[in-house]
């Protein structure tokens, strides 16, 4: 069949949807953990999205059956925001996190930060995860204690919210990156930067961040 895969947009929607195309009727449905805000990607019959609990799914393009499911990353918050890119056989997965908003929300009772942004790759036919890249290279440590004694850590943040950019002549794929959650300072926060497709090896970092808030 000729199938419209999409997710159902809403406040709770935690749908995947495939209509026919030649009747509009509801094919199959498909139902996540987790509200889903990005895209369905969909390649060699097979159709990859992420949902707000950072859950990755795969399933048969043309009944909706579950083919594989992975943790993409099980720091509180995490989720997935930004489309999933299929290329040659491989989804390019972005994972975001909402950690320095539950600081806020718990009155700044959450140890805060502890979340990098990433990009993990999974073979779309078995969902091996293939390697998994951070936007920070130095893993949070703890930088001390607030004054009500809440730990605090970093560095951390550089989330990806968005879409993956495939370069296939140079072999890359670009990805941009939000803010720092918390110090010291580094170039991965509000910068561009470029991974190599198939090992995930970072290649450049272009920061971009003004200098009233730390850059260059």
């Amino acid at each position: 069949k000729n199938l419209l895969i999409f997710h159902m947009d809403g406040s709770n929607a935690q749908f995947v949807v495939a209509l026919d195309t030649a009747t509009g009727c509801a094919y199959w449905t498909f139902r996540a953990e987790w509200r889903i805000r990005a895209n369905v990607a969909v390649s060699d019959g097979i159709a990859v999205f992420g949902d707000l609990g950072a859950n990755v799914y795969a399933l048969n393009a043309q009944t909706g059956a579950l083919l594989w499911r992975d943790k993409a990353e099980w720091i509180p918050s995490s989720r997935i925001t930004g489309n999933v890119t299929i290329h040659d056989g491989i989804a390019y997965v972005p994972i975001s996190s909402m950690q320095e908003v539950l600081n806020i929300v718990k009155n700044k009772e959450y140890p805060c930060c502890t979340f990098r942004g990433s990009v993990v790759a999974y073979d779309i036919n078995n969902g091996k995860r293939l390697w998994k890249s951070y936007t920070i290279d130095q893993e949070p440590y703890l930088l001390g204690e607030t004054k009500n004694g809440t730990k605090r850590y970093g560095p951390s943040g550089a989330v990806v919210y968005s879409a993956i950019t495939i370069d296939e002549k140079r072999g890359l794929f670009y990805v941009t990156t939000g803010n720092q959650m918390t110090e010291p300072r580094v170039d991965a926060s509000d910068a561009i930067m470029a991974f190599d497709l198939k090992t995930g090896a970072k290649r450049w970092v272009a920061g971009l961040a003004p200098e009233e808030r730390g850059g260059k």
